[in-house]
């Protein structure tokens, strides 16, 4: 994270009011870098960076986040220069399946929890993410997510989808009585 760092979400979460005020000032320092950031490179996105950069998913419930590399690219036989990945990372925000479907341009990066993490690492919840471009000349972009389990996703891209639909009620029904 280049903003929202771990560190700073443990230290303004700290039981010790001070170190939690000035991590609450750095905090909104961090926001307001982030936003002009976001804004300056903004021309260089395609609709759907956009979109991802306006989508809110505080708190939902991450049920999958995987990488599959497609070493022959679209293809059937190998290309010596080809290399194409995919990513996906699904959560649950209320009634309501929303996954990110990402066409990478490298690996993802997972960054372990900081040392002494103490906050849950089970039932891994979506923090604060951040959306920025490698070059200006129209991507590819980068998408870091930190965790409530204290680990933070990298995901380097070309283009996006995010694809949503509601639980159905049977499957509301079927937990429910389980």
């Amino acid at each position: 994270m280049k903003y929202f760092t771990p560190e700073l979400y443990q230290q303004f979460n700290s039981f010790d009011v001070n170190e939690a005020e000035r991590a609450d000032e750095a905090w909104d320092k961090a926001e307001l870098l982030y936003k002009g950031q976001l804004a300056s490179i903004r021309m260089h996105m395609p609709s759907q960076v956009v979109s991802l950069s306006e989508l809110c998913l505080h708190d939902a419930l991450v049920v999958s986040r995987v990488e599959q590399e497609l070493p022959n690219g679209p293809y059937s036989h190998p290309l010596p220069y080809m290399w194409t990945g995919a990513a996906i990372v699904s959560v649950i925000l209320g009634e309501e399946v929303i996954s990110l479907i990402y066409n990478l341009s490298d690996h993802t990066i997972t960054k372990a929890a900081p040392e002494g993490w103490r906050f849950s690492k089970s039932e891994e919840q979506w923090l604060y993410d951040e959306v920025d471009i490698v070059n200006e000349q129209g991507g590819p972009f980068i998408h870091r997510i930190l965790f409530s389990s204290g680990v933070t996703l990298e995901i380097p891209f070309l283009s996006v989808m995010i694809h949503r639909f509601r639980v159905p009620s049977v499957v509301k029904i079927a937990k429910q009585s389980a």
